[in-house]
């Protein structure tokens, strides 16, 4: 194959998904939630205490270029600390299962990363999300066995494409990003951000990739969101 390593975007790459965070319901069935918690708040006080307090966090971030902030701490402050780990686990969860609307894999996702790892190659997840909803969703959708190393932005208070996500990933794993691949399907995030540290680019277009991209030159793009090609280009 043409590289050893193969860093991967999640939603929109590997994993086709759909949420909506400002439905009436989740905030309404969040508040009955922690009412059983002790945490006695209206729905709407919720919701805007939580894009209150994500908004506040980014901001206070002068340390990065782009902040990532862990929804789970959002949540911890909103209760207050009534909640413990375990609990907070469980509300975070509960959240992320009302919000999604659709989440499963693309056609031919295991297919692909299982001939990348039976022909040697390192599969590596750099996913900007929220680790309390994005590890019980690998686990549920069974695609931890095929990745190598995964890295979570909420881990580590920065997302792509700034360039600090991409040197922990690369500190970490030990790769050379001369003989490394991104796969994804934003521009901007994946291809643009791997491109500052020598890393190339695969660029596949889905229905939830940021529309209007700007035009851009990378190995190779796949515009009909056709996973199966990708292997094409390896």
């Amino acid at each position: 194959m043409r590289y050893d390593n193969y860093v991967f975007d999640l939603y929109g790459t590997l994993i086709d998904i759909c949420t909506d965070e400002e439905q009436d319901e989740l905030w309404n069935k969040s508040a009955i939630w922690l009412e059983k918690k002790g945490v006695l708040f209206e729905p709407e006080t919720i919701r805007a205490m939580y894009h209150e307090i994500i908004e506040r966090k980014r901001a206070g971030r002068k340390d990065v270029r782009y902040p990532e902030v862990s929804v789970k701490g959002v949540f911890d402050e909103i209760c207050a600390g009534k909640l413990d780990e375990k609990e907070l686990n469980e509300f975070a969860w509960y959240f992320r299962q009302e919000s999604t609307l659709k989440l499963q894999l693309y056609n031919g996702v295991i297919e692909l990363l299982e001939y990348i790892r039976n022909k040697g190659g390192k599969t590596i997840l750099l996913s900007n999300a929220q680790a309390c909803f994005t590890m019980p969703e690998l686990m549920k959708l069974d695609l931890l066995k095929y990745l190598d190393h995964v890295f979570i932005s909420s881990d580590y208070g920065v997302c792509k494409p700034d360039e600090k996500f991409w040197q922990i990933m690369i500190e970490n794993t030990g790769i050379d990003p001369h003989r490394t691949v991104m796969i994804g399907n934003d521009y901007f995030s994946d291809i643009s951000g791997a491109r500052a540290f020598g890393v190339k680019g695969i660029y596949i277009h889905q229905d939830i990739s940021p529309q209007n991209e700007p035009e851009f030159t990378c190995e190779a793009k796949i515009m009909d969101g056709n996973v199966r090609k990708i292997a094409e280009y390896l």
